[in-house]
């Protein structure tokens, strides 16, 4: 006598699991998902003291309300403003941040973007660029202690 098992076990687990998955994409479908214009910002060249704010664009692509919960900044250099309201379906939000430009070298810092999103709920937004040397009798930053 044959015993066939395995064809029949697989069987059962398709008709078990096929439902999950179904029931789950429907879920991630109607929840809010986050989608951003550009996920990396160079400021290019900035003069010492310069301008250093920059934006991030973002939209709503689900469909229930976006809320930003939090924003972690690799550095203290760097801070964020983000909309603390939920964002609806369709709209477009802003992150505006201001890098410190009174910090000579390279800039390459992040911002941690925190959410209820379904398809990224944390975003990792990076700034890049560089600045320039403090002009003759320019004070530099305070050295950290």
């Amino acid at each position: 006598m044959t015993i066939r098992p395995l064809p029949a076990l697989f069987a059962a687990l398709a008709c078990v699991s096929a439902p999950t998955t179904i029931v789950h994409a429907q879920t991630a479908a109607n929840q809010p998902n986050i989608m951003f214009d550009q996920e990396v910002r160079d400021l290019g060249n900035v003069k010492y003291g310069g301008n250093g704010f920059g934006t991030f664009t973002f939209v709503n692509s689900g469909k229930m309300p976006l809320v930003i919960t939090t924003i972690t900044s690799s550095c203290g250099c760097l801070t964020p403003t983000w909309p603390k309201a939920p964002i609806a379906p369709g709209a477009r939000g802003e992150i505006v941040f201001h890098y410190d430009t009174k910090r000579p070298g390279a800039i390459g810092k992040t911002l941690s973007v925190s959410s209820n999103a379904a398809n990224k709920p944390v975003v990792v937004l990076r700034v890049r660029g560089y600045v320039a040397a403090a002009p003759d009798g320019a004070a530099g930053p305070v050295p950290a202690k």
